[in-house]
């Protein structure tokens, strides 16, 4: 059995509350599995401007940060994909093993224009059929140059721009998130307001 830090027994709580009066009792409830991760969405941009090392290794960090965050559960739900104008792939990972084989096997593709809106329809889409029915965030790799949906989605959204020399601003809707990817060592940076 496992503790679930995040809940706890009310029956323990107002025991408490009855027995000592103000000082309600804390007793994580037990599970008899470890919870599995919510639903995510990583999406590439292939437009060209996202070279392919550049994606491999953002699948990697990303990928292993995911493995890290559901040690222990059996299974979990990302989803990837690859878009310029249109998704040129996708692939849902569901199980640790899968990782591996995906990222040996990851070949980018697409390198037309980019629009940001097929990837927003397609998790819509997956949602509505309930194949994904707990998406909660979207990773966005991308310079940021785009067609993005008329309205926000209601789960956040991070893009994750390749920082150039002259670190632009991107023109990102008010409800996408923005971080910097440096190139080189792979940090990270806040966007500037």
């Amino acid at each position: 059995m496992l503790l679930d830090p995040d809940s706890f027994d009310p029956r323990w709580y107002y025991l408490g509350l009855e027995q000592y009066g103000d000082i309600p009792l804390l007793e994580p409830s037990e599970l008899s599995e470890p919870p599995v991760p919510d639903d995510l969405v990583l999406a590439l941009d292939t437009s060209g401007s996202c070279s392919g090392e550049v994606c491999r290794r953002f699948l990697r960090e990303s990928l292993s940060l995911l493995r890290d965050i559901s040690a222990g559960a059996a299974s979990f739900r990302v989803l990837a994909l690859q878009c310029d104008t249109q998704i040129q792939r996708e692939i849902l990972l569901e199980r640790p093993d899968q990782i591996e084989t995906f990222l040996e096997n990851f070949k980018p593709s697409g390198f037309g224009g980019t629009d940001f809106r097929p990837v927003f329809r397609r998790v819509e889409e997956l949602r509505r059929r309930g194949d994904m029915p707990r998406v909660r965030g979207l990773l966005y790799l991308s310079d940021g140059f785009g067609s993005f949906p008329d309205r926000p989605p209601d789960y956040p959204v991070t893009f994750l721009l390749l920082e150039d020399e002259g670190f632009w601003k991107p023109d990102l809707p008010p409800w996408a998130g923005a971080l910097f990817l440096n190139r080189n060592d792979f940090t990270l940076k806040e966007a500037p307001t």
